[in-house]
């Protein structure tokens, strides 16, 4: 999907992604220079995410989060733009991964969780925000955890597109060395029969 502004200031993801220098890549995915730890998914979510559920890394990176998301499954989806899938296929991680693909609707099928970390916050595009949304829902799907710089307003705009009950919040100073964050997990509302 192609529009005139779709990133926020912090980067142009496709230019960031297209970088030859891993560890350039590694320190604007994190923000932070020479920090690569994956993220602590607190105990409070990982009780709520079913047993047996597929979960969409999405915006997967270069495989920072996907051992931290096989605790809590066997089946992990990496998604991200093509130039970032590029990158992630030249690293040990992208065999951690059941299949890693850029298409949003194929990363979805068959999910139960997606998993944002610091992801759709630089998505500025409210037609790219509602087409991720519209995706979700009418996906399998039925849990969205995302993790967003405290005070961050576009994941606030997903989060309306998607109007899912939010069932837990907490802020997250565990990660990205305790830089305050706003972690959100969010429910399907129950599916007519």
């Amino acid at each position: 999907m192609t529009t005139t502004k779709r990133w926020c200031p912090y980067g142009n993801w496709d230019d960031i992604a297209s970088s030859s220098n891993e560890q350039v890549i590694k320190d604007k995915i994190t923000g932070i220079v020479n920090y690569w730890e994956p993220n602590v998914i607190p105990p409070e979510i990982k009780s709520l995410i079913p047993e047996g559920s597929v979960i969409v890394d999405f915006g997967c990176g270069l495989g920072r989060n996907v051992r931290s998301l096989l605790e809590m499954s066997s089946t992990v989806i990496g998604y991200d733009i093509p130039e970032m899938i590029e990158q992630l296929n030249k690293t040990e991680e992208k065999s951690s991964y059941t299949r890693i693909t850029s298409d949003l609707k194929e990363a979805l099928e068959g999910a139960h969780v997606v998993y944002d970390s610091v992801v759709i916050q630089h998505i500025i595009s409210k037609e790219e925000l509602l087409y991720i949304a519209q995706c979700i829902q009418e996906s399998s799907v039925d849990w969205v955890v995302s993790l967003n710089y405290k005070g961050v307003q576009w994941n606030e705009v997903f989060l309306s597109f998607l109007n899912w009950e939010v069932v837990h919040i907490q802020e997250d100073r565990t990660t990205f060395r305790g830089t305050p964050h706003i972690l959100r997990c969010l429910r399907r509302p129950q599916r007519r029969e």
